[in-house]
């Protein structure tokens, strides 16, 4: 009986100190992760947004990564209101790699980090990769095995000449702060794409937080990267026991709870359910779009190539509708998890899985019948270019 009072006593505790944290807070950050993807010496806009719970001064700056310059450094927010933050990134200067850090967002009672991830990559880009943690292994304790899937593809669809090349493949994990963990380096040939899974023994001493996983895939100038985020969650002992507790402070805790806290939990995770919804129905909309847009820039291509114009039309609709079905099955799975009552975070780390698919599986399924390896290389860059990889 002991052991369960003690154990609850915690629980209470823990239950304290993270409802006063949001009694104070002012606003809420609605975006987990930003990830970019750039060519060397090139730039892009991407945003992130918040949500306000009192009017305050807002200031942004950023940390461990160069070439990132904001709209605006500071606004003010007023009570209840949505706002979206835009994000200049920039890889001049930069080699390419994968860069690591944060923006920080202070108001008046805290400081909030939104991760970002910069991936840049070479202008000359004959092989690329997706990295991807399946969802078993994105929370991982201190010493257990790290899996993650790989896919390399070869961006002149196979029309290279450089006859089933051998590229070679360097893998690294490193810490939030940008501390390299783990480097291994090998090599595979590659016939248009390539698939495995591959394996990491992370280390007993890691501690509690966000770490990621990077693959690099070079051959000759051509650089391709990509990464993921994944988080170390094992528990640790804090030594502490709700015997030794100050009990009058316990008591003026228990009744902020119960007199703000409470009321505020419940409105702030229905809030951040229902923008996740709306967060999902952009995304869509959004990818929706750029698909329609490259099927489009594909068909001009081909009106004077003498495949008939309904093929054409034909193959359009059927990729949008594909698209739109894997849309919906998303809607429904987000839906699924609403009615189980699952946290916000647990919805978040749905979003990152999908945005962080990337954009190549989206190309090669969007490419037209008819569209020839130079021409589709040229559409890709344009893309890229436009920010279209998550």
């Amino acid at each position: 009986m002991t052991t369960l009072n003690m154990k609850g006593g915690v629980f209470v505790l823990v239950f304290l100190i993270v409802s006063l944290n949001l009694v104070s807070a002012s606003v809420e950050l609605n975006t987990a992760l930003l990830k970019v993807s750039l060519k060397e010496n090139s730039e892009v806009l991407k945003s992130f947004s918040l949500s306000s719970i009192k009017q305050d001064d807002v200031f942004f700056s950023s940390e461990g990564v160069d070439g990132i310059s904001f709209e605006e450094e500071n606004v003010v927010l007023g009570v209840n209101e949505d706002k979206t933050i835009s994000v200049k990134f920039n890889s001049a200067g930069l080699l390419p790699g994968v860069y690591f850090g944060n923006i920080r967002i202070k108001t008046s009672a805290e400081m909030l980090m939104l991760p970002v991830i910069l991936e840049v990559e070479s202008q000359d880009l004959f092989f690329d990769a997706d990295l991807d943690i399946p969802p078993a292994y994105s929370s991982v304790s201190p010493g257990e095995n790290l899996v993650v899937q790989v896919k390399v593809f070869d961006l002149t669809f196979g029309t290279n000449g450089f006859n089933n090349p051998s590229v070679n493949i360097d893998y690294s994990i490193y810490r939030q702060d940008g501390v390299l963990l783990v480097s291994e380096e090998d090599s595979l040939i590659v016939d248009k794409t390539a698939s495995f899974s591959k394996s990491f023994q992370l280390s007993k001493d890691l501690e509690r937080g966000n770490y990621f996983s990077v693959v690099q895939v070079k051959y000759g100038s051509s650089i391709g990267v990509s990464s993921a985020i994944f988080t170390i969650d094992g528990l640790a002992s804090s030594g502490f026991t709700f015997g030794n507790f100050n009990s009058n402070f316990f008591i003026v805790l228990f009744a902020i709870i119960f007199i703000v806290g409470i009321g505020l939990m419940l409105y702030c995770s229905v809030k951040s359910r229902d923008k996740l919804f709306l967060d999902l129905k952009r995304e869509n909309s959004l990818e929706l779009k750029r698909q329609r847009e490259f099927l489009l820039a594909q068909q001009k291509l081909l009106r004077n190539t003498g495949v008939p114009k309904q093929a054409v039309q034909k193959q359009i609709k059927e990729k949008v509708n594909n698209l739109k079905k894997v849309q919906s099955k998303r809607m429904e799975e987000l839906k699924i998890l609403k009615k189980k009552k699952s946290s916000p975070s647990v919805l978040k780390k749905k979003m990152i899985d999908w945005k962080s698919q990337g954009y190549n599986t989206v190309v090669l399924e969007s490419k037209l019948n008819g569209v020839g390896a130079k021409e589709m290389s040229t559409l890709m860059s344009k893309w890229k270019k436009q920010g279209y990889k998550k």
